[in-house]
């Protein structure tokens, strides 16, 4: 869904927000509401059983007051997400999901779909524009639901913590295989930062430094090309007690001889090099 059609976007890569249709951020008051809402955002279009949700964010309550809770804060969340054509939760006796049919856009399915799509487009094709990365990394502010924890909910805590290696891996091919398009047309520059956000992300992996090196040099910047390879040299040092590998110092000896043309392909998609 466009984010503009949406009643509600949910941003949950970073500090999760609710915003409305008119740019109002809505609060949820609370971190449970807040986790509940991501919980079942996120894992559309499962169908929850209630006592699933119960024992998930109340384990240490008995059935009956857990399931009270659930049933308060679902009643909260409706209210405060406000009126829509379609409720934004379905909630009957037995279960709970996320309505496929309400306006309801979040950052997560995002996304899925982007990074769905990318995986199927031809190499050739024709790039982004500017304006259109622009929005498309405004979209990914962060780690996912950071700053959100729950005591003694472990269970939840755990799904968390897989989440968010799970989006940060997504996220770092997704701006992989935009800086690899931007580069194969030539907008260097637009490449240039998609590989930064992926070091951002992953600081110490070598391919994208190798990508940033070659970038660099197609940029006729060859001296920082060449001061970016002792950053990356010190930092696998410090960090790994390791060297560059063999191919880092291929690339590093075709841009010390100005020899653009032998540069070495520089894919930097996790496990890759």
């Amino acid at each position: 869904m466009n984010s503009d059609r949406a009643g509600i976007r949910l941003f949950l890569l970073g500090s999760p927000q609710v915003i409305d249709a008119t740019s109002r951020q809505i609060s949820l008051h609370g971190k449970k509401p807040m986790a509940l809402l991501a919980y079942i955002a996120t894992t559309a279009p499962q169908i929850h059983s209630r006592e699933k949700l119960a024992t998930l964010f109340w384990p240490d309550l008995s059935i009956k007051d857990a399931h009270n809770n659930l049933r308060v804060s679902l009643a909260r969340n409706g209210a405060n997400l406000g009126s829509s054509a379609e409720p934004y939760i379905l909630a009957d006796r037995q279960s709970v999901q996320l309505n496929d049919k309400a306006l309801l856009w979040s950052d997560v399915a995002e996304l899925r779909r982007r990074h769905s799509g990318l995986a199927s487009l031809p190499a050739e094709l024709t790039p982004m524009l500017p304006c259109a990365i622009d929005s498309l990394v405004a979209c990914f502010q962060g780690t996912f639901l950071s700053g959100l924890n729950l005591k003694r909910c472990a269970e939840f805590e755990q799904w968390v913590f897989e989440m968010r290696e799970h989006f940060r891996v997504m996220v770092i091919k997704l701006f992989d295989q935009l800086a690899d398009q931007q580069q194969r047309a030539g907008q260097l520059s637009l490449a240039e930062a998609m590989t930064r956000r992926v070091l951002e992300l992953d600081s110490l992996h070598e391919p994208a430094h190798r990508r940033l090196m070659m970038l660099l040099a197609q940029q006729d910047l060859r001296h920082a090309a060449m001061a970016h390879f002792e950053h990356v040299r010190k930092l696998l040092q410090v960090e790994l007690g390791i060297s560059p590998d063999s191919v880092t110092f291929a690339l590093l000896a075709a841009i010390e001889a100005g020899n653009l043309s032998a540069l070495p392909g520089c894919s930097s998609a996790p496990g890759s090099g």
